[in-house]
């Protein structure tokens, strides 16, 4: 059973569409059946009487309305709808909305509905002039969205447009999501500050909702989202690394395997029990990690060399400051102190090893120039806070004292004096 709650009421029983207005400021309802209460269950002998849209004349701008999608087999979403345009047309069935402005004052509230059900979005204004979606008239698009109890299958086809998640929509978001996005028809561009990626039908990319994105519809499109909590995959693949976004290869079998399961749950859903719905959610997980298992291996291993070079050379840069130490570089390099550690113990190191070793090495080189600095000068200008103790690591390392060294590199400077 569909009911809405807020400005407008909209309910229906089965895949039957009803709509019912009742909010201060909504004119009267174009075509719509035959007034309800709030909270009237329809029976099913209704359904086929009240299929159809209506619309809502003379919006007041200020209206805010919050339509609460209720389906008693998929889950609920609440959408809120900000009544910005003078006149516009929201569609029902089941777990799918769609939103139409179609006249007078133009806007962009369309990215409401998407970031309830979706996840927040900035949508770019288009001209209020232009005709197409987005501007002053034409069809915005529709979502229809299915909890399956451990993720969220989020269908939706969109007119052309384009939108942002930046700081502020990353800190709206509700929970950490690892999404697989497929592209079914029309083609989108799509970009996490990297190289930007262009989908077409049948093309698949896994992108992490903590991270800022970008996307550009040109033409209009039909996609189907998968969205997983983040712990939840990680229960299957601990491992887990989703950034920079991943592009799957359209050709490979588990890829192929991932969009046909992803089909039949978006075609069963809404006729799934909590059973079916946690087991189509599990299937989904399992054939995404084996999608990702290789890629993610592959892509952590460079992601891991490049942070071992970076740190190795910003250790080198900072030899001199008494003050580098795991944690100082760790927050430098703007990565967890604990990833640190693990790319460093994975070389046979430990952070804080690694730096006293390249601070020993950096002093065995300058002893050895003798350019008449003394060795507890050599041993501060490298970090060292203590000569007693730089001379002993200094013989642990190389199994003599930091003055002998200095000697043997003085003494052919001696035997060519005159």
């Amino acid at each position: 059973m569909w009911w809405a709650q807020g400005g407008a009421a909209i309910r229906g029983e089965n895949r039957g569409w009803v709509s019912e207005q009742r909010a201060a400021g909504f004119g009267p309802a174009v075509g719509a059946v035959p007034r309800r209460r709030a909270h009237d269950r329809l029976d099913a002998p209704d359904m086929d009487a009240v299929r159809r849209d209506f619309t809502l004349n003379d919006v007041a701008p200020e209206v805010a309305a919050e339509v609460r999608l209720v389906c008693g087999c998929s889950g609920s979403t609440t959408v809120p709808v900000m009544a910005r345009w003078s006149c516009f047309t929201v569609r029902v069935a089941t777990g799918a909305t769609r939103i139409r402005p179609v006249g007078g004052e133009g806007g962009t509230r369309e990215q409401d509905v998407l970031s309830t059900v979706h996840v927040p979005w900035r949508l770019e204004p288009r001209d209020p002039r232009d005709p197409g979606p987005g501007g002053g008239g034409g069809e915005v698009g529709w979502m229809r969205a299915h909890e399956l109890m451990g993720s969220r299958l989020v269908e939706s086809s969109a007119a052309p447009v384009s939108g942002r998640r930046g700081p502020d929509e990353i800190a709206r978001t509700d929970g950490e999501w690892i999404v697989a996005l497929i592209q079914l028809r029309g083609r989108m561009v799509i970009s996490d500050g990297g190289d930007p990626l262009e989908l077409g039908p049948g093309g698949v990319v896994v992108w992490d909702s903590t991270a800022p994105a970008s996307f550009e519809i040109k033409k209009r499109d039909h996609k189907r989202s998968v969205f997983f909590p983040r712990e939840f995959l990680s229960t299957l693949c601990p491992t887990l690394d989703t950034r920079p976004m991943l592009e799957l290869p359209s050709a490979d079998p588990s890829v192929a395997l991932f969009r046909a399961v992803a089909a039949d749950v978006a075609r069963h859903a809404a006729d799934l029990d909590d059973v079916g719905r946690f087991a189509s959610s599990q299937a989904l997980a399992e054939l995404l990690v084996a999608c990702l298992r290789p890629r993610v291996l592959q892509g952590r291993a460079a992601h891991q060399a490049a942070l071992f070079r970076r740190a190795c050379a910003h250790v080198e840069e900072r030899l001199g400051d008494p003050d580098l130490r795991p944690g100082v570089l760790a927050a430098e390099l703007k990565v967890p102190l604990r990833t640190l550690q693990d790319v460093f113990a994975q070389r046979g190191h430990t952070v804080r090893g690694y730096i006293k070793t390249r601070r020993l090495g950096r002093a065995h080189g300058e002893l050895r120039r003798a350019d008449g600095r003394s060795v507890t000068e050599i041993a501060f200008a490298l970090g060292f806070t203590h000569a007693g103790h730089f001379s002993r690591s200094f013989h642990e390392r190389y199994g003599t004292t930091p003055r002998e060294v200095r000697a043997e590199g003085v003494r052919p400077a001696r035997r060519g004096a005159p």
